[in-house]
């Protein structure tokens, strides 16, 4: 009867211990305007892992702008991972300061940050 109480008990603890040990990896969504500045952040023990980054113009609801039907934007996962990647957090500036212009018009842009948190020895530094 004790060894069946124990073996539930444990059976319990290690079912628990799978559906609770590591719940960073669900991807964050960070995101800022032109002119703003974005701050990407993870819990102690943990880092950023950037899994894709774009900067640009997303259509008629992005950032203030009247409604343009131009989608125009370019991926800067490279850019983000240099400046974040396996750091507990990372604030970057949003403009043409840091990005390159993806856009002919001048429209308001938009940066858009996926990225996790791990635990410090899951994330490969960017330096």
């Amino acid at each position: 009867m004790m060894h069946t109480i124990l073996t539930s008990f444990f059976t319990l603890l290690f079912c628990l211990l799978i559906t609770t040990a590591d719940t960073s990896n669900e991807t964050r969504t960070g995101y800022a305007c032109e002119g703003m500045q974005v701050t990407l952040y993870c819990d102690l023990g943990q880092a950023i892992n950037v899994l894709e980054a774009s900067y640009g113009y997303f259509g008629p609801h992005s950032c203030d702008n009247e409604h343009q039907e131009t989608v125009c934007y370019r991926p800067v996962t490279n850019v983000i991972s240099y400046l974040c990647q396996g750091r507990v957090a990372c604030t970057v500036m949003v403009g043409t300061r840091t990005f390159e212009n993806p856009c002919s018009q001048q429209l308001f842009k938009r940066l858009e940050v996926q990225y996790e948190c791990k635990t410090n020895s899951g994330v490969a530094s960017s330096t």
